[in-house]
Formats: structure tokens, sequence, C-alpha cells
């Protein structure tokens, strides 16, 4: 990309606490189980061990709408560290299936039930499908409800006539170490997650049997314990994820001890265990619009409560007829767990660190464009941080081949790394990549980004066009951004290369829900340049402060002596 234009006559329109904060999840419903959606942060009280503690961060994560067409997604305006979910997108789910526990016959009522449940969803939200012993209907999260429904169908219950209660001691640490498995893929910081775990009973903690385990041909008896520290063990690795887990009872438990394992389970989340046999398949309706909204509370433990044991949490809210559902404890982690993490002093070293770091929170775009006599591209990278009032120290980027050979790097200048955001520049090949960008805060924490890259030019006719790349006007000139707020417009930006004497070049500015939809508003244009170099810059100002929160699609069509030639596009970000 050149040096920024002067915009000229182009009209712009209105231009004590230590160490890392803990997150607490909750959910605020009405007397009728609708979420509250309009809670903030002076409306929540948080109270940590009894004592009521300074909520630093409030957030609501809300997911789309079931009712309705729902549009295509559109491609994500820059990659980014942070797991979190944006509002109102989609949601996953995760369905935890105890078929050793299920009676023959009952798992009719586990096909119903999750046929409500994906009733419930957007066509957008994700489910996957997990045994607890794998029976090949392992389905990883996927919007197909087709894959989804036809697990359901497949499953059969295995549970036997008559369980011994050493048998249920070895299922249920099977089950246990499925659940913590689960949590691990969803750490804490990513989307909620619904994970519905349908058994009929499991051993409670305190218990302690003879079986056999493993294979039909093991002669060795082996101790099953079933003791507090497994449960404990699923309530930390429930705290150190996104995982809304609820317990769906497929039929009566056989007992009260088994039934007392299901209530310790469900009591992590707090949530009520669902009676299928109870015509519950009605209430996993219920689940789905429960987990729609979901609030987020950061606060900063003291040095002593980081001792790796349980706390217990409560979350008010200061309205009368809401419930909040939340976790009645959770494990703050030691010290030392973040010592033994020890950040990396140079951002070039995290080019050849495999590791995902997500310490320091950024987002990052490329876009490409010519380079005067060079059969390279130049590959411009903007990064910012996610925090405000955060600086970056340092910044590389490095493209990979298919091989995953790094082939291409680059060092941002200090200068551009003072800038909003910040850039670096890097020549590279015509060709796919995939791109890491590292940094480093001033702080001292590191974050990778990774993204897959295409560095090329977009043919358009007889022309070529570098990537658009949106922003705003700044002092008369053009100043990219990844994400926009109260702005009343964006500019586009687009270099057009390839301009023959006497061409009449002509553009539209327009938005649009996807890529390919139909046009939402037209902005207006500006060309600048005479082309007598063969190049020409398009400015496009489209209009977005009616825009709700969310993506949408900007679009520069280019056309040639009046015939349409091609387009460039990329997804605005607003907040």
């Amino acid at each position: 990309m050149s040096a920024a234009p002067r915009l000229g006559a182009f009209d712009e329109q209105g231009g004590a606490p230590s160490g890392a904060p803990v997150t607490v999840e909750f959910r605020a419903l009405t007397g009728a189980g609708s979420p509250v959606v309009d809670l903030k942060a002076s409306d929540v009280t948080l109270k940590v061990d009894g004592r009521e503690r300074p909520v630093l961060s409030f957030e609501m994560i809300q997911a789309s709408a079931a009712t309705g067409p729902q549009r295509p997604p559109v491609p994500p305006p820059f990659a980014t560290n942070v797991l979190a979910v944006a509002a109102n997108g989609p949601r996953d789910s995760l369905i935890v299936i105890d078929d050793e526990s299920i009676a023959a016959g009952d798992e009719k009522r586990l096909a119903l039930a999750v046929d409500q449940y994906l009733s419930g969803l957007n066509a957008s939200d994700r489910v996957g499908v997990v045994t607890v012993q794998d029976r090949g209907l392992n389905v990883s999260l996927t919007s197909d409800r087709a894959k989804i429904k036809a697990a359901a169908a497949a499953t059969v219950g295995r549970a036997r006539a008559a369980e011994s209660a050493e048998d249920s001691a070895c299922r249920t640490r099977r089950v246990l170490d499925a659940l913590v498995s689960v949590s691990g893929n969803f750490p804490a910081g990513g989307a909620p997650v619904t994970v519905l775990f349908f058994s009929t009973g499991v051993t409670p903690p305190g218990t302690t049997t003879m079986s056999r385990m493993g294979s039909s041909s093991s002669t060795a008896a082996t101790v099953c314990e079933v003791q507090p520290r497994d449960y404990q063990k699923l309530e930390q690795a429930a705290s150190d994820s996104t995982m809304n887990l609820h317990v769906v009872a497929t039929s009566l438990a056989p007992s009260t001890t088994l039934r007392s394992g299901l209530e310790n389970i469900a009591g992590i989340s707090g949530n009520a265990i669902v009676e299928l046999v109870k015509g519950g398949d009605s209430d996993m309706v219920r689940v789905v619009r429960e987990n729609s909204v979901v609030y987020r509370v950061k606060f900063a433990p003291e040095m002593a409560e980081r001792n790796g044991a349980p706390h217990k949490i409560e979350v008010d809210v200061k309205r009368t007829g809401v419930d909040v559902r939340t976790r009645q404890q959770m494990v703050i982690a030691r010290p030392e767990a973040f010592a033994k993490n020890a950040q990396p002093t140079a951002a070039k070293d995290l080019l050849r660190d495999a590791n995902a770091h997500r310490d320091f929170p950024f987002r990052a775009a490329a876009f490409s464009s010519q380079e005067p006599g060079s059969d390279k591209v130049k590959l411009m990278v903007f990064l910012e941080p996610t925090e405000a009032g955060v600086a970056m120290k340092s910044a590389v980027v490095g493209l990979y081949d298919a091989k995953g050979k790094l082939t291409v790097q680059g060092t941002a200048e200090a200068a551009n790394l003072a800038r909003t955001p910040g850039t670096i520049a890097i020549l590279a090949n015509p060709g796919k990549y995939r791109m890491r960008v590292a940094s480093i805060d001033t702080t001292g924490r590191a974050g990778t980004v990774d993204a897959d890259v295409t560095v090329a030019l977009t043919p358009a006719g007889s022309l070529q066009l570098g990537s658009l790349i949106l922003g705003v006007a700044d002092g008369g000139s053009f100043a990219g951004r990844l994400t926009f707020g109260a702005e009343p417009a964006a500019l586009g930006y687009v270099e057009v290369y390839g301009v023959k004497p006497g061409a009449k070049i002509t553009a539209q500015a327009e938005i649009s829900e996807t890529e390919n939809g139909p046009v939402l508003a037209v902005g207006t244009t500006k060309i600048l340049g005479d082309g007598a170099d063969g190049k020409l810059v398009i400015l496009g100002g489209v209009p977005i402060a009616q825009l709700p929160p969310g993506d949408i699609v900007v679009r520069i069509a280019i056309s040639i002596d009046g015939n349409p030639a091609g387009r460039v596009t990329h997804t605005l970000r607003k907040r």
C-alpha cells in the first residue's frame, strides 16, 4: 500500500490484588425462565467466601435468535487470539452419553430429547456428540443436524440388568475422566459451551470397590476408587473452562446412591437435573433458552486466595424476581501455575514456537498491494490490542508455506507500533500461507495470532486490485481501522493497477449482509489520481451510524468503460 493519500474535496461526514483476574460466569432468569438481557455492572454484586468484591469488568454474551431465516456466515474481519465469542454469535453444545447406564429401550427418550434440544437452536449453532465409551458414534461440532440426529438415533442402551456396585464405580471413573477431558476442550475465556450429560446414575464420592477393568482377558482385579478428589478434579476442570454442565436423567436412578452421584455432578454448575421420565424432553428447549444469554464478571483475587482450593461464589442481582444460576464454588489456581508458563522475552522467538499464546490478547489482519518494480506482493499487517490502555513493545510476522517452513518474516518498527493499529510490512511471493503474528506488550505479556492468508492481487478484467482496507478520515488522510464504533461512516481504500490510457474507471461502494447478498445501502466514491502511471486509488464511503453492532460486508465494485470488471470485499466489525 502506498502512502496514505490526502482526501482533498472528499466529504467525510462527522468525522492490590495480585495476578491475573478471575472470571465468573452466571445466567440471570425471570420467574418464567426467560433470560434477563439488560443487566448492568451496577446491578450485580459478587461475593467470594462471603466478602463482596469489586467487579473489574462486566460482559454479556447473547446467542443469535433462533427465529427467522439465517444468513450465511461472513468472513471474519480479522484474526484474534481472543477465544470469547462475539455478541449475538452462534453457540456450541456437546452431548455426552453414558450409554452403559441407560437401559435398553430408554435410549428412545434420549433421541427425543436431543430432537427437542435441536429444535430450539439457531441453524448456525454447532452440536457435537461424545459417548463415554467410544462406540464410533462420536460427532465433532457441526451445524449439520442430520448427523446429530443420526448419532442419537443409533445410540443403544447398554446398562446391565443388575449392575454391581463394583462395575458402577468403575463406570463412574470413566464418566468423570470423560467430563474432565471434555472441559479441557473449552478453556476459560472462550465461547460459552453447553454440555448435556445423559445418564441414569453414577457412584457418589467416597466409594472404594474391586472390579475387573480393561479387556475381557484381564485376570487382575483393579481397585475402583470414587473419592471426593475425583469430583473435585472435575470441579476444578469446570472452573478452568467455559463449560456449563447440565445433567439429563434418562430414567429413574436404580438407587438413591446413584441418584446422589448425579446430584453431585449437577451441583458443579448449579443447574437442576432434567428428568426425561417426567416429560423433561420439553425442558430441553428451556435449557436452550436459559443458555442463550451469559454474563461474565471479573474480579482480582487476593494472593492468599490463590491456593488451589475451592472458594464459595455468590452472585446477586439487585432486582426482584431474578433467579441467578452460577457455580456454587470455584478453584483459584496457585501463583506457581502462572510462573510455570514463563513469558518469552523476544517476539521473534514465538515464530518458531508451535504453541498458541493468549496472555496478550490482540487482533490482526493482512492486506495485499502491489510492490512497484517487483514480482512479489506487499503484505501490510494491521495489529492492535483488544484491551484499552495497552501498548505493544514489539511485534513480528511470519509466513509459513504448505510444508510448514517459515519463508518470510518481518519486524515492526517502533514508530509503526505507536499507531493504532500498528503495522508491519513484508514482501512475499503470491500464494497461500499460514500467517503468524506475534507480539509482546509493554508489561511483558506475549500473544500470537494465527490465520490462513492468500497473498495476491484480485483480477478485475484488465485491472488488478489491491485488498479493500477499511478505515476513517483522520486529519484529511485515510487511517485504517480494524473495528468501528460510533463513526457515522466508514471509508474503503482500494488501489487499482494496470489502468490503460483513456479507460474510464468507475466504482460503487456498498454494504450487504453477505459477500454476495443484495445491496443494503450505497455510499459515495472518489477516485484519486489520473492513471498516468497505471494506478488509481478509490475511496468509498458507506454509512454505518444506523447499523447495529455486529458484522456487515463492505464491497467496492469496479467498472471499466461502464462494464462491470470485478470487486473486492471486506467485513466490517461494529462494536
